[in-house]
């Protein structure tokens, strides 16, 4: 028969166990963007266009960080050690269809966009006449780096 002392002893073990399982984010994945709720960790300015937003997953936690163009994202990812790591995850919204997440490193650019910081790339699932890859994009973004983090 187990003592009460026992008993409280194995339940408050079970009750920390199952609290410390969720403490490393184990989450993946883009989540859904509360347009003008969502602030852009870059230039703190709350995300209204969905067509433009960016999320990034990593660092030690795994935390998710939005942003409202992917300009933001690019400048804001070069201030991060982690930003090379293997599990860091990088999303971009299709600009035509404002529902498909997609990955930010593989998408192709469309530039001349009206985006909301005017970087003025808008990402698509296909490379199109006139498209460039993520690595020309990320390069005429901080060419022109003008957004700096606010705080």
């Amino acid at each position: 028969m187990m003592r009460r002392r026992d008993f409280l002893s194995s339940a408050s073990a079970l009750v920390m166990l199952s609290m410390t399982g969720g403490c490393g984010n184990q989450r993946q994945g883009p989540e859904a963007v509360k347009l003008d709720r969502d602030v852009c960790e870059l230039c703190r300015m709350i995300i209204s266009d969905i067509r433009y937003a960016a999320e990034i997953r990593g660092g030690p936690r795994g935390k998710l960080v939005k942003f409202d163009d992917i300009g933001c994202a690019v400048q804001w990812m070069q201030g991060v050690a982690w930003k090379d790591a293997p599990e860091t995850e990088f999303w971009v919204m299709n600009s035509r269809d404002g529902k498909t997440w997609l990955d930010a490193r593989v998408a192709a650019y469309a530039p001349g966009a009206t985006t909301p910081m005017d970087f003025g790339f808008a990402a698509l699932a296909t490379p199109e006449t006139g498209t460039v890859p993520y690595a020309v994009m990320a390069d005429a973004v901080m060419a022109r780096a003008t957004v700096t983090p606010a705080g």
